[in-house]
């Protein structure tokens, strides 16, 4: 995937470098999808009002006659119906290749789609609740990581320029070369860049398990079957207990094997377990190809400081 991932990178440093004339931009909606940007926001925006409203989804009855459930009920229809278009594309290359000498790389909805065929183990309806998890999920998270890891890098020169100094050392022979997969692997600090990123910046902040088969003692308190369990990932990742400095921006934590979190848990950006995400390898690529590529071509700087993030 990585050839592909370069390209869409190499298109936001170049969409980011048309716009950068020394004033303030958010970057956001240019490393978004626009696509999908108002539509996923809004599902988000969604979700987040109904999880402060517990007697909304805990009284359906009720839930049904607010104008929330309205929106909730258009959203739902719009996503299912740009997924049902990404499914349909995407069988029309499967039936395509089959027919033809053509084969096409093999992508998640390819088995997602050999799970749906001759009976599989996904019905249709599985199959597009698979694929809108995947939209949602790996769209505003990823996104949002790249945003704090560019932030980041504006608010701390030292940082950029170490940073830059890896990218020159690997590309240093042709500036102008695509990516490939081994170039990535080869660079450790901004991998560490992006994983402090997710330290400080987890895009799932609270993650959400329930007690399934026994019941789970916890700190003098018994939590029955059937209890759901709030995991405060933003939380655990800036505890003193774990990280030296918490508070602090300090890629090297990750560089370096003793400044790495002392307990195994402690630092949970994709969740950890059975349901850790099945897209964070995906998503650390996607978000080293893009700071790659607009570090290659850009100098970041921002006019806020870390004092700013905390307030």
């Amino acid at each position: 995937m990585v050839p592909e991932l370069s390209r869409q990178a190499e298109q936001l440093s170049a969409k980011l470098a048309d716009l950068a004339d020394g004033a303030t931009l958010d970057v956001f909606p240019y490393v978004a999808a626009a696509v999908l940007e108002t539509l996923l926001a809004r599902s988000v925006a969604i979700v987040e009002e109904k999880f402060c409203k517990p007697w909304l989804w805990a009284c359906g009855w009720l839930y049904r006659r607010t104008a929330l459930y309205r929106d909730e009920a258009r959203t739902l229809a719009e996503l299912n119906a740009f997924s049902q278009e990404v499914i349909a594309q995407r069988a029309c290359r499967r039936q395509e290749a089959a027919a033809g000498d053509s084969r096409d790389k093999q992508v998640v909805l390819d088995y997602l789609l050999a799970a749906t065929e001759s009976g599989g183990r996904l019905s249709e309806t599985e199959l597009q609740d698979e694929v809108n998890t995947l939209l949602s999920a790996g769209y505003e998270t990823t996104a949002t990581t790249i945003c704090f890891a560019l932030l980041l890098l504006g608010m701390y020169p030292r940082v950029q320029d170490n940073l830059v100094a890896e990218l020159d050392a690997v590309f240093g022979d042709d500036p102008q070369r695509t990516p490939t997969a081994a170039d990535l692997r080869r660079l450790h600090y901004l991998d560490a860049v992006i994983k402090e990123t997710l330290r400080l910046f987890p895009p799932a902040p609270i993650i959400h398990r329930e007690v399934e088969t026994s019941e789970l003692k916890i700190g003098g308190c018994t939590l029955p079957v059937g209890a759901s369990v709030l995991v405060l990932s933003y939380s655990a990742h800036r505890h003193p207990d774990h990280f030296d400095s918490p508070q602090h921006f300090c890629p090297e934590r990750f560089a370096e094997p003793r400044a790495r979190p002392r307990h195994p848990y402690a630092y949970v950006p994709f969740g950890a377990g059975p349901r850790i995400c099945v897209g964070r390898a995906y998503g650390l690529l996607l978000a080293k190809a893009a700071v790659a590529a607009v570090l290659r071509r850009l100098r970041v700087e921002s006019r806020l400081s870390w004092q700013d993030l905390r307030g």
